[in-house]
């Protein structure tokens, strides 16, 4: 209930994705794949209103996006972020699968750091489709923990997710040009 707000939908001409908000400066974060080459997409905030955004940063290495957008819905909360999943902790996955916004899903992390494309990813098992690439994982406290990013389409249950810290990470490396676009 509290976190749901800072989760949006994310439409482009060929995909739907999910994001989360990240920043106090109008700022989304979501997957590169979900964003593709599009410079501008349409963002739907859980109120239902929706909002043109621009794509100002992109990381093909890690499969990150952020997005900036000029109007927020009331009541936006900035979620806290955590950089300490745990094994066997409990996770949330919001997103939009198939276009269903605020879908909510539960499951367990089972690695913190599985080691995939040079990435330590946060491996889970909450279950997430099409859609909720680029959503929040959340903690049991509401903490934002990471960015769901692929689930292996022949295997159930093994959920992906970029850690907050290298999402944060990539932040700080472009700071200045995310901060003054």
């Amino acid at each position: 209930k509290r976190v749901n707000p800072s989760v949006v939908s994310i439409f482009t001409e060929d995909a739907i994705g999910s994001g989360v908000y990240f920043r106090e400066n109008s700022l989304i974060a979501t997957n590169r794949h979900v964003v593709g080459d599009s410079s501008e997409v349409i963002v739907h905030f859980h109120d239902s209103k929706e909002t043109p955004g621009r794509v100002i940063q992109s990381f093909l290495d890690v499969d990150l996006a952020f997005i900036r957008v000029t109007e927020w819905p009331d009541k936006m909360n900035l979620p806290v972020g955590c950089d300490s999943a745990a094994e066997g902790e409990t996770v949330f996955a919001i997103g939009s699968p198939k276009g269903l916004s605020s879908s909510l899903t539960k499951g367990t992390v089972s690695s913190r750091a599985r080691l995939l494309k040079k990435i330590k990813f946060i491996q889970h098992d909450a279950a997430i489709n099409g859609g909720n690439s680029g959503g929040p994982l959340f903690n049991a406290r509401g903490e934002l923990i990471g960015l769901n990013t692929y689930n292996w389409i022949d295997s159930q249950g093994m959920g992906f997710a970029i850690p907050i810290a290298v999402i944060n990470e990539k932040y700080s490396e472009r700071k200045t040009q995310l901060d003054n676009s």
